[in-house]
């Protein structure tokens, strides 16, 4: 039973520190023209928040360190 719980909690972590940053990050984004940011969330979803300011890339840096826990700790 324990087994589930800790991929579970990786999974919601990295949700949720998705969802974190695409709101917060947002704020960015006044200076860009309207068009430009339906063009990108049409070809990359919400990945390009990302790169949008310094602090943006540290929380993908730690959201790709999630990734890597939960595909370590699953294989």
């Amino acid at each position: 039973m324990m087994d589930f719980i800790v991929p579970i909690l990786l999974v919601v972590a990295i949700v949720v520190l998705h969802i974190h940053t695409c709101f917060t990050e947002a704020v960015h984004l006044n200076k860009w023209r309207p068009w430009l940011i339906i063009l990108l969330l049409i070809l990359t979803g919400t990945w390009f928040i990302y790169f949008v300011s310094r602090t943006a890339l540290i929380k993908l840096g730690v959201q790709l360190a999630l990734i890597a826990g939960l595909v370590i700790y699953i294989s």
